[in-house]
């Protein structure tokens, strides 16, 4: 059984939680394995990714894998591969180790955590004529900050900004009175009708 069939107890507390979000890196010598694995157990939770190392202009985007025979066309429910910037998030985990508010670890966290998620350093490389701006590694060890990568991917994946808080303990949210409004069909057309340029 994946892990992800499971619940998971919320400490003190009775409210018993799956995982959502799942994310497999493709890349590597066993990218169709990786594939085959996903589409036998992902059940809609687990997707595939591959790093993006130049800005796409996006954090993440996807492309379907499985598409009809002899044509371009997804075949529906198949397999999405997601696609990830890695500089975007690169840049977005580096800003938050600098502030301590927002970057809190448990108290028996190792050195080996702290040497991994700096394994990496944005630099000014030479690219043909032009420079850019790169995250060169320094440390043959990053296993840490590529899974802070993914696991900030996921998130922005599963539109976690927009989630509501679970909590039982929370107080009901006020809802406040909604202006009255004139209905639609006060107006005569689209625009509400002005004595001025627009009519």
């Amino acid at each position: 059984m994946v892990i992800w069939a499971s619940l998971y107890r919320l400490e003190d507390s009775d409210l018993a939680i799956p995982i959502a979000r799942v994310f497999i890196d493709s890349g590597g010598d066993r990218t169709g394995e990786v594939y085959d694995w996903v589409r036998r157990n992902g059940q809609g939770i687990c997707y595939p990714i591959k790093g993006m190392s130049f800005k796409s202009g996006v954090p993440f985007k996807e492309s379907v894998i499985d598409k009809f025979p002899g044509s371009n066309k997804p075949i529906p429910g198949g397999l999405r591969l997601v696609h990830i910037d890695t500089n975007h998030y690169k840049d977005r985990i580096n800003q938050m180790l600098k502030d301590p508010n927002k970057w809190q670890l448990h108290k028996m966290t190792g050195i080996d955590y702290a040497i991994q998620m700096v394994a990496e350093e944005k630099r000014r490389v030479r690219r043909g004529t032009r420079y850019v701006e790169e995250w060169v590694r320094l440390h043959k060890q990053n296993h840490y900050l590529d899974a802070t990568v993914y696991a900030f991917a996921a998130a922005d994946h599963l539109q976690v900004q927009y989630l509501r808080p679970i909590s039982a303990d929370l107080p009901p949210q006020e809802t406040k009175a909604r202006p009255n409004r004139p209905s639609r069909r006060a107006y005569a057309g689209w625009l509400e009708r002005r004595s001025g340029w627009l009519r």
